[in-house]
């Protein structure tokens, strides 16, 4: 009998490391968290947006609670608090940042929501790459600089011949703006500026609550500005040309207000 509960005593010693050991190796590899993820479905898109937007406008200020479900990872500014400023951070990985995990995101480590580039000398009819796509054509700001020896024209386009993608392009004599509908562009806006191109171009184009703003250049010869111009891209990268060598060229394309409604397709927004 004593054999008995012995053995016994041994197997559910047995049982109880094998138990252990399954437990610890459980442990050891947990799952990995991907900050952004408000649905707790391990990936960050724009249903993250919708969640959140749900969670905040179903938050109870008084107990502090929200009748709605979200995953803790939501937090992606570690103040311990789900709230504005974690979706506006979201939003700003959703537009410009080509990973899946915010917490492993070098971008979104950054403050600010501008990009910028620049070169020394930008060769005739060669891209300066300002910014990548981003999927956005309201509450926004270009900003552009170059000097020549002779001025030909100078284009800055949000995407090329891209659906959806619009351009604007500066000659002699016109300013000229420029919807991509399918591939081809459809003359939108011309005016006559008026000016005398030297030694250098500034052009700066600040849109609102709409896809048409206000368009001012301005050079040696003088300055032209025009309100409600047309420049509605929304696809495709941020990029300046010109029909001439440029030198010291630089770009800069910023988001004004980083709540903006953002564009999902068509004309369909997501605010």
């Amino acid at each position: 009998m004593k054999k008995i509960i012995f053995g016994l005593k041994i197997t559910t010693l047995i049982c109880a490391i094998i138990a252990t050991t399954l437990i610890s190796a459980t442990a050891a590899t947990p799952k990995a968290l991907v900050y952004g993820d408000a649905n707790g479905d391990g990936a960050v898109n724009i249903i993250e947006i919708v969640k959140i937007k749900k969670y905040l406008a179903n938050f109870d200020h008084i107990s502090n609670t929200s009748t709605v479900d979200i995953s803790s990872t939501a937090d992606v500014t570690g103040d311990n608090s789900i709230n504005t400023e974690d979706l506006a951070k979201i939003k700003i990985h959703l537009l410009s940042h080509d990973c899946e995990n915010i917490g492993n995101c070098p971008s979104c480590q950054q403050s600010g929501v501008a990009w910028s580039a620049s070169i020394d000398l930008l060769s005739a009819n060669t891209d300066l790459i300002i910014a990548p796509q981003i999927d956005n054509k309201k509450n926004c700001v270009y900003d552009v600089y170059a000097e020549f020896d002779t001025f030909t024209s100078l284009t800055l386009a949000h995407g090329k011949t891209y659906f959806q993608s619009s351009c604007l392009v500066i000659d002699k004599t016109y300013i000229k703006t420029y919807h991509y509908n399918g591939s081809t562009a459809v003359l939108m806006d011309t005016y006559e500026h008026g000016l005398t191109f030297s030694d250098y171009i500034n052009v700066n184009i600040d849109l609102k609550h709409s896809n048409r703003g206000s368009v001012t250049v301005r050079t040696n010869g003088g300055e032209f500005s025009q309100n409600n111009a047309y420049f509605g891209g929304c696809r495709g990268e941020t990029a300046l040309s010109g029909g001439q060598d440029m030198y010291n060229a630089r770009g800069s394309y910023s988001l004004r207000d980083i709540f903006a409604d953002t564009w999902i397709f068509g004309d369909s927004y997501l605010s």
